[in-house]
């Protein structure tokens, strides 16, 4: 735009022929769309740009929280095996559970029998 402004300073203030200012008007016009749609592609590249900004930034935020849960993931690798054998643990524990029962079920009537 400075370059436009600069223009038609430049055509209003020096003395020019109405000839010549009548065949360089059009020039000038057309100038000022060139201008003006270089001045609106000049405001898409800036936003395009701050978008693309934002877009480097989710993709390092994406990259990061991945890398964390490879990490957890790789961290609780670990955690399953030890999981795993309390499972089996308890589930030997649950299959005895039964007979402790009637053992201590029995061991308390005796031992209520002899104390009266």
């Amino acid at each position: 735009m400075q370059i436009y402004t600069l223009l038609m300073y430049t055509l209003h203030c020096l003395p020019w022929s109405s000839h010549f200012a009548a065949k360089a008007a059009p020039w000038f016009l057309c100038l000022q769309e060139v201008l003006t749609k270089l001045a609106s592609l000049d405001a898409d590249l800036s936003e395009k740009r701050a978008k693309k900004a934002q877009l480097e930034a989710d993709v390092h935020m994406c990259t990061v929280k991945l890398d964390r849960a490879q990490k957890l993931i790789a961290g609780l690798g670990g955690e399953k095996s030890r999981w795993t054998a309390v499972a089996g643990r308890l589930g030997q524990q649950f299959m005895a559970l039964t007979g402790d029962i009637v053992l201590a079920a029995a061991q308390i009537a005796y031992l209520g029998e002899t104390r009266r």
